[in-house]
């Protein structure tokens, strides 16, 4: 085949990655959730999460959710104050990533001390 066939080939590509990005951004944008300033408050929220659970959690698993209890409302203030709108599964999915990441606790450790944390909320609130 000639050179321009796959010349135009490659720049019809690159063209539809171009428009599909600027569709997928303003998308994101109108929904209220711009990336760029999700990526700044996921900076923050690993930051201070890192900083809290190494001053106030002593390794062991049964003191994790009374930890993370702790934490979750700095974390939310922090996304709030940022004017992210994000809810709580969102919040809780960021720390739990950057708990994780910084090698913390394990993501299994820290799904069961998310999970004791909104059982013992329920047991609370009956």
């Amino acid at each position: 085949m000639p050179g321009w066939f796959w010349a135009g080939i490659v720049f019809m590509v690159a063209m539809d990655a171009i428009v599909l990005t600027w569709i997928f951004r303003r998308k994101m944008r109108a929904g209220g959730l711009d990336l760029s300033r999700l990526r700044g408050v996921s900076k923050l929220v690993n930051e201070r999460a890192g900083e809290y659970l190494r001053s106030n959690w002593s390794g062991n698993t049964d003191e994790l959710p009374h930890a993370l209890r702790g934490l979750m409302p700095i974390i939310t203030e922090i996304a709030h104050v940022d004017g992210e709108a994000l809810d709580d599964r969102t919040i809780e999915l960021l720390v739990k990533t950057s708990l994780a990441g910084q090698r913390l606790a394990t993501r299994a450790e820290l799904d069961r001390a998310f999970d004791r944390m909104r059982s013992e909320e329920r047991t609370a609130a009956a």
